[in-house]
């Protein structure tokens, strides 16, 4: 029991830290959101009013006159644009003198008002402020782009403007006076509040560098009084109460505040609930161990015991141990029961399958998904369909290739088998269905087959395909998922039985596999079909098929394999070409078993590859006897200055155009080059024998003179033929020397 209160003590003290890791994540969380909203807001705040940040830091008289000053004329056009603000912090009376007019910029580029221009720039440098480096052009074509709505009428503004709520802060203005006052851009509070709506659960102040607060959100009349003091912030006071998020802008400060109480109080919430659900857990353990100690708990061992070692007793002894637990529990309603008799079976069964299927652990890339509750428990007959997959010696297999299509094999087979489950073993390159009804098997069998012939025709993979109604016993399975590498293997299948047996009979079933047809004996029957010896074949196709029940269903089954192969081979024998597609297609419009199509499916393949190895060696060999032919022709006729083209063409039988398409094809050059080659490969075998003149040699390579063989055949070698000759001599005279000298 005391293990018991340490492992509770343990669980306390993870749940606090856990919990502890929770709420610091979602302060993090929401300081991150709200900065990151701030953020946002004050990017888009500043390209609504298009704030330059270019701006002049230096009071330059010269370049304010330059870029403010604009005539009478122009003022008046663009008035209705302008905003008028009457400030005692600005010297009205010192422009009321002068009859030009001047725009007033803040540093950040943003005209807020119109005023006649002093002339006496020593005057008007001492009046005025800091500028931005942004032209009167510019600032009227900018200002266009804000909302006619998102200011406030200058007629309705009232100074000094920090006592105005919704004024954000953008400029200071420094008078000749040692007096100084701030001037505020104003802007709606609608607007502001469309600004600032991605924070939705937090409390917003805006206030400018001078601390006067400038714009609130989601305040109450008790917040203003506890946190602001002569529209002062009291920061002291607010961070206590909140988590603030401050980011930082142009003169101004955007504060996000999110209640503590509001979080932690979740976050309490929160733990209050897991402790409560963690007290619940402790008590059901507490129940679940005092009801079971004073009740027989070996069975309950034993299932434990049995996972950990997977070690099988006997025969039936699982099933005996779940359903004994089954009782246990059930005797003492420590589970839920719904109808009695079909939900307990119900529920042996899910947790047999659980635990068979659901719960092994295997080192082996396969999936394993079944659900056996509709089958009968005492009776769990398996198909077992297999396509096995197997890479050529020395070849790594493409598993991402085997794994597309066995995903499409099973997209395919969706709604056309019912199916309990499949198995897919990708590292062994094999996969299987599971099925319960005994009369699928003819349906797993073709459905096989066309995967494979799918596999086949658009991946190039080869695969064998097999398919028998199998028994296995539960124990054994269980066994074998576990290994994951026997689980498709041949230890893991049991004969084939035509009905279904207990998979817990401890009767020793002999250990006849189904094996496939050799080699040798399906050469035989094909050599029996091919002479018309069908007794013989018929014979050898029973001796090879005995073992496959499904497959003997009369005679007529027999004598179409044997009509279809033998049709196959006759065409074979003829030394015509034929589609294996256009065969596949026909084999299926066949009705027949899932053997027999297997069967003929295999026979057709091998077929079909001899087919094409047959058309390959015709290829080959009617290319060789064109080689030779035209090898015969050239050298007879080598001599003829009349051997073109069109000359062998006629001689050998051909059209022009088919015999140059021909000629290049099997030979892998035109004709006048194969020619040229040849004579002048002759020519210069003759010249270096010395024994002709270079008009014979002429004459006998089919040149028309001594000339055209000289051209060509410097054209050829780089030199002469008598040049040719000459080094020929001096070599040899060379040798003769040395020799002499040795």
């Amino acid at each position: 029991m005391k293990s018991y209160l340490l492992l509770m003590m343990i669980f306390a003290v993870v749940i606090f830290l856990v919990l502890s890791y929770m709420r610091q994540r979602q302060i993090d969380f929401i300081t991150q959101r709200n900065s990151s909203v701030a953020e946002q807001v004050l990017n888009s705040f500043e390209e609504k009013v298009l704030v330059i940040k270019k701006f002049s830091q230096q009071i330059a008289t010269r370049e304010f006159y330059q870029f403010a000053r604009l005539d009478q004329e122009e003022a008046m056009q663009n008035q209705d644009t302008l905003l008028h603000i009457r400030s005692s912090c600005v010297n009205y009376s010192v422009f009321s003198e002068f009859g030009e007019y001047a725009i007033c910029f803040d540093k950040s580029g943003v005209a807020f008002g119109s005023y006649s221009v002093c002339t006496d720039i020593n005057r008007f440098y001492g009046t005025l402020f800091q500028f931005g480096d942004m032209s009167a052009n510019e600032f009227f074509s900018y200002k266009k782009q804000l909302p006619a709505e998102s200011f406030l009428p200058y007629s309705t503004m009232e100074f000094p403007p920090r006592s105005y709520e919704g004024m954000i802060y953008y400029i200071k203005l420094y008078p000749y006076s040692d007096s100084s006052a701030s001037l505020f851009f104003v802007l709606r509070d609608t607007y502001l509040d469309q600004l600032f709506e991605p924070i939705e659960n937090s409390k917003i102040m805006v206030r400018n560098n001078q601390g006067a607060v400038l714009y609130t959100r989601n305040w109450s009349d008790e917040d203003a009084e506890r946190y602001m003091w002569d529209g002062q912030l009291n920061l002291e006071a607010l961070n206590q109460d909140y988590i603030l998020t401050v980011q930082k802008g142009v003169g101004i400060d955007y504060i996000c505040m999110t209640s503590r109480e509001e979080l932690f109080g979740g976050v309490n919430s929160l733990f209050l609930l897991l402790f409560a659900i963690f007290l619940v857990l402790i008590v059901g353990m507490v129940a679940i161990i005092a009801a079971i100690s004073s009740h027989n708990s070996v069975w309950v061992q034993k299932i434990l015991l049995h996972r950990k070692s997977g070690h099988s007793e006997t025969k039936g002894s699982i099933y005996k141990e779940i359903s004994d637990a089954f009782d246990v529990l059930q005797h003492d309603n420590l589970i839920l029961q719904g109808e009695r008799d079909s939900s307990m079976e119900m529920l042996r069964r899910n947790f047999f399958l659980n635990l068979l299927m659901g719960k092994a652990k295997q080192p082996y890339d396969y999936t394993l998904l079944g659900n056996g509750a509709s089958a009968r428990w005492e009776q769990y007959g398996l198909v077992m369909a297999s396509l096995e997959y197997r890479a050529p010696d020395g070849e790594t297999p493409d598993l991402q290739l085997l794994r597309r299509s066995f995903e499409s094999w099973y997209q395919e087979a969706e709604g056309r088998i019912s199916r309990e489950g499949y198995v897919v073993c990708l590292e062994t390159g094999r996969m299987a269905a599971v099925v319960k009804e005994e009369d699928r098997i003819d349906a797993v069998a073709q459905m096989l087959l066309e995967s494979a012939e799918a596999v086949h025709m658009e991946d190039a993979l080869e695969v064998r395909v097999s398919a028998a109604m199998q028994v296995m016993r539960v124990e054994e399975l269980y066994q074998a998922a576990q290994a994951g590498s026997r689980f498709l293997g041949r230890e893991s299948f049991r004969p084939e039985s035509r009905g279904l047996c207990s998979p817990f009979d401890a009767q020793e079933i002999p250990d006849t596999r189904l094996r496939p047809a050799s080699e040798e004996k399906t050469k035989v029957l094909f050599t029996a079909a091919k002479s018309g010896n069908l007794k013989e074949a018929e014979e050898l196709l029973r001796d090879i098929f005995q073992k496959t029940a499904e497959f003997v269903r009369g005679d007529e089954e027999k004598t179409e394999f044997l009509a279809r192969i033998s049709q196959l081979l006759l065409l074979l024998d003829s030394g015509e070409s034929f589609s294996e597609k256009d065969w596949m297609d026909a084999l299926r419009q066949i009705p027949m078993s899932g053997t027999m199509f297997a069967c003929l499916y295999a026979s057709i393949r091998r077929i079909c590859l001899e087919n094409k190895k047959l058309q390959k060696s015709k290829k080959d060999t009617a290319r060789e006897e064109f080689r030779e032919k035209v090898r015969l022709l050239v050298d007879e006729e080598l001599s003829n200055q009349e051997m073109s083209l069109n000359y062998a063409a006629e001689k050998l039988g051909f059209s022009h155009a088919y015999f140059s398409s021909l000629f290049k094809e099997n030979m892998g050059e035109n004709f006048s080059a194969y020619l040229e080659r040849l004579r002048m490969q002759k020519a210069h075998a003759l010249v270096l024998e010395g024994q002709y003149t270079l008009d014979e040699i002429a004459g006998m390579c089919g040149y028309a003179n001594s000339n055209t063989f000289r051209r060509i055949y410097r054209k050829v070698y780089g030199v002469t033929p008598s040049m040719m000759r000459s080094m020929k001599k001096q070599e040899e005279q060379q040798k003769k020397a040395k020799k002499n000298e040795e």
